[in-house]
C-alpha cells in the first residue's frame, strides 16, 4: 500500500489583507518565505519521519489560501478515493524535530492537539489542521461528513476547512483519551524565544517541547519570524535544505520533482 506525504507550495496572488491577523502572501518577499517553510518541513520530513512513502507537491498557483483550502480538500479526497493509500498533509510550517512515526499506526482519520483558540462556537475542542493523516482503514462515514459540509463552502470564513476537518475527526466517536495527541502537532504560538514563553507553550500545549514529534509554527501570522524560528531548529537539528534565492520565482511550477523517501531501515 502507498504511503504519501502532501505538501502544497505555490504561488497565492493575495495582495491585501482580507482576514484579521492573517498577512498576505501575494509579494516575492512573503513568497520566499514560504518556500523556504516548505523546503525545511520537506528536508524535516525526510530526515525524521519512519517508514517508505512517497512525496506529493502541489503547484499551481491559487488565488488566495481560501481557495487552496477548498482545492485541497477536493484533491486530497481524489487521491485517496484513487486508490488504496495512507495520507499526510503537512502545512508548510510544520517541521518533525525527532524521529516519528505515522503510517499504519492510526485507524481513524486524525487531527492532533488544539488551534487557538481552543474552542468555538461549535468544538469545546477545536482542532489544528496544519498536521492531519487520513488513513487507508478510515470510514467513508467520516468522509460524507466532511462531503456533506464541503458542498456549502463559504471562501469568506478562513476556518472553513478547519470546520470541516473538525466535523469529520470529531464524528468518530473516539475514546476518552484517545484524541488528543499533542506530540504530532505540537503548537509554537510565537516564533519568539526565550525560557518564559517557551515554559508558556509549554503549559499550552500541556506537554513539554521534548516530547513533541512535529511542531506547527504560526506561519500565516509572522512569515518573517517563522522562517528565522524554523531556520534556527534546522540547524540546531542538523536537517539540511537549500535555501530559496529570489530569482527562482520566475519559474516556481519547475523547481519540483517528486521523491520517494524509505526510511524504514
Amino acid at each position: 500500500m502507498k504511503n504519501y506525504v502532501v505538501w502544497t507550495n505555490c504561488s497565492i496572488k493575495e495582495n491585501k489583507v482580507s482576514f484579521s491577523g492573517i498577512e498576505a502572501a501575494g509579494n516575492s518577499h512573503t513568497r520566499r518565505h514560504y518556500e523556504e517553510m516548505f523546503r525545511i518541513s520537506q528536508a524535516s520530513a525526510r530526515h525524521f519521519l519512519k517508514g517508505s512513502w512517497q512525496e506529493i507537491v502541489w503547484q499551481d498557483p491559487v488565488e488566495s489560501r481560501v481557495d487552496m483550502f477548498q482545492k485541497n480538500w477536493q484533491r486530497i479526497w481524489d487521491v485517496w478515493h484513487n486508490e488504496p493509500c495512507n495520507i499526510l498533509y503537512l502545512d508548510s510550517d510544520t517541521m518533525f524535530i525527532q524521529k516519528c512515526e505515522i503510517f499504519n499506526v492510526f485507524e481513524k482519520f486524525r487531527l492532533f492537539n488544539w488551534t487557538d483558540p481552543k474552542t468555538n462556537h461549535e468544538f469545546l475542542n477545536y482542532y489544528n489542521v496544519g498536521v492531519r493523516y487520513y488513513p487507508a482503514t478510515m470510514s467513508e462515514t467520516t468522509w460524507a461528513v466532511g462531503a456533506e459540509s464541503a458542498q456549502h463552502w463559504n471562501l469568506k470564513v478562513w476556518d472553513q476547512e478547519q470546520l470541516i476537518l473538525n466535523r469529520m475527526f470529531w464524528s468518530q466517536l473516539l475514546e476518552p483519551g484517545e484524541a488528543h495527541l499533542p506530540e504530532f502537532n505540537w503548537q509554537a504560538l510565537t516564533s519568539l524565544v526565550g525560557p518564559n514563553l517557551l515554559r508558556s507553550q509549554e503549559l499550552w500545549n500541556c506537554i513539554p517541547i521534548s516530547s513533541a514529534k512535529i511542531i506547527h509554527t504560526s506561519g500565516s501570522r509572522d512569515a518573517e519570524h517563522t522562517v528565522w524560528f524554523m531556520e534556527q531548529l534546522a540547524g540546531s537539528l542538523g536537517i539540511q535544505y537549500q535555501t530559496p534565492k529570489l530569482e527562482e520565482f520566475d519559474n516556481i511550477s519547475n523547481i519540483f520533482e517528486s521523491t520517494n523517501v524509505d526510511n524504514s531501515k
